[in-house]
């Protein structure tokens, strides 16, 4: 694109997004139809209100409690999903000396996701990466407000495939945007007379609007990137944003392909048992209908026309001297091979929704739960190195450089190291959870093989239950420090020899009772 002015470089990139976007059409327009029947489809500008075609509704509420899941398990609302810690090239004292300074830095940072709409926003992206490719504009629009954030949906997504497999231009198209929104929108924005003049005349007529941005590689040690705004294909504005979290538009995937720009979700491998499962529905309501109000054939000097097919309760003329009879299918129609259930539960696993289950009357126990929540979560983990880079940290970064914009976030002196990024891992939590079910099956197998008073003292009750609320990651039960439950024990022993359930040794004859410890409210 050398020589292009950025206006042709624009549009060069919005022809080439657009192309490998109608690759992906037909599935997106099918993902929407079957899971997001209310959202306006990819190509179309208008709503198409075609629910009443739909006749089995599992994927759409699967596809609900997946975003839910989503929220929960890379962005939860009340806990850090990102822990912010000292480099390595600094030295073990100078990092403890910062530890304080960095808690404050992460402590601000999320404080502002919170107190932005990020969490209602990021509910309404969230179906998307069910599709592969989600979307976030994180926006800073006044200075005395929270932080915005607003879900980009795929039918106004415009994303190129550039160095190392990233996004390298992103765009958010809105192909009808109102004219008296445009000046509040994009205050720096030069329009054109004649955009001005339509405002003042018609300011509820439309234009197209592309805000784009693409990667510049000029200098790698920085993060920069190309900001242009089209106004029906017209530059508008242009700037140039520096450091990590500049870009406002967010975007990430589930899988990647080397060929495309665009994410493979969970409801690409799926989709076609979805549109088996609606259209099974749909012959078992068209055959119920005609096993409850059957169609019926009656004399009549005319002839016999079958052309436009049989509808449940048509009565069909034919020839004179007939008598009247109800006309039935003697088809056998017999849909149990199908197995609707089996179909609804690959539905559900594939978007991670197979809640533990048992057939029959016993319900699953306490192991089998655990082991199918943190295989649950093993496969969920599977896009984990993806959604940390694309999502987790670059929503934190985003946050960050715009607080540091507004002069809300504490400096840290980091004498020349960086700040890095651990995310929270739902790998981790899987293997936490795994050892914590390996464990609870060998004390439920040592209580068999011993005895439980043998257990009770081959095994540290204590210190196993402190160790299994660690990898619980459980913050709300208050354990008694072994210290105290010493004392306890020596208070409770004291007390049965005094109410002579135990006789007292001729040490303990006359000795001052344990003290009893206090507890410190959690």
């Amino acid at each position: 694109m050398n020589g292009d002015t950025l206006e042709q470089q624009a549009l060069k990139f919005i022809g080439e997004a657009e192309t490998d976007r109608d690759y992906h059409k037909p599935w997106l327009t099918d993902v929407y139809r079957y899971c997001l029947p209310w959202r306006r489809r990819p190509g179309n500008h208008q709503q198409v209100n075609d629910q009443d075609d739909l006749f089995d509704a599992t994927a759409i509420e699967a596809l609900s409690d997946f975003a839910a899941d989503m929220q929960i398990t890379f962005t939860p609302i009340e806990d850090d999903w990102l822990d912010v810690e000292a480099a390595e090239n600094l030295s073990v004292a100078d990092a403890a000396q910062i530890a304080p300074q960095l808690a404050a830095y992460q402590d601000a940072v999320f404080g502002e996701i919170r107190r932005s709409n990020f969490h209602e926003a990021s509910q309404e992206a969230y179906p998307d990466l069910g599709t592969g490719t989600c979307a976030m504009f994180v926006q800073d629009f006044d200075l005395t407000a929270p932080l915005q954030c607003q879900a980009v949906p795929i039918t106004d997504l415009l994303i190129v495939r550039g160095c190392y497999g990233g996004v390298d231009f992103k765009a958010r198209e809105i192909p009808a945007m109102k004219l008296r929104d445009l000046a509040p929108t994009y205050p720096r924005a030069a329009l054109t007379p004649d955009l001005v003049q339509r405002a003042e005349s018609d300011p509820g007529s439309t234009v197209c609007v592309h805000e784009c941005y693409w990667r510049l590689w000029d200098r790698k040690s920085i993060e920069r990137w190309q900001y242009v705004l089209l106004i029906d294909r017209k530059q508008a504005d242009a700037a140039v944003l520096e450091g990590a979290g500049c870009c406002p538009l967010i975007v990430a995937r589930w899988r990647t392909d080397s060929t495309t720009a665009w994410g493979v979700g969970p409801l690409y491998v799926v989709l076609p048992t979805i549109k088996t499962l609606d259209q099974l529905q749909y012959l078992v309501l068209k055959n119920l209908s005609f096993a409850v109000d059957p169609a019926g054939l009656f004399d009549d000097d005319g002839t016999i026309n079958l052309e436009n097919g049989v509808n449940p309760g048509d009565w069909i003329p034919r020839q004179v001297g007939s008598k009247a009879d109800v006309l039935r299918s003697e088809s056998d129609f017999d849909t149990t091979f199908f197995e609707r259930s089996a179909m609804q539960s690959d539905i559900k696993r594939a978007l991670f929704q197979d809640n533990p289950s048992q057939s029959g009357d016993t319900p699953p126990t306490a192991s089998q739960w655990m082991d199918e929540k943190a295989e649950v979560a093993r496969r969920m983990g599977a896009p984990f190195g993806r959604l940390t880079s694309e999502w987790q940290i670059a929503l934190f970064q985003r946050f960050a450089y715009l607080g540091e914009r507004r002069g809300d976030l504490p400096k840290v002196n980091l004498k020349g190291g960086a700040i890095r990024l651990r995310p929270q891992s739902p790998l981790v939590r899987a293997q936490r959870m795994q050892k914590v079910s390996t464990a609870s099956q060998l004390l439920g197998a040592g209580n068999q093989l011993l005895g439980e008073q043998t257990m009770q003292v081959s095994v540290d009750g204590g210190a196993t239950l402190r160790a299994l609320q660690k990898a619980l990651g459980d913050e709300l039960v208050v354990l008694r420090s072994p210290e105290d439950q010493k004392a306890l024990i020596a208070q409770a022993a004291q007390a049965a020899q005094a109410a002579g359930v135990i006789p007292q040794s001729p040490q303990q004859q006359g000795a001052p009772p344990p003290a009893v410890p206090t507890q410190q409210a959690a």
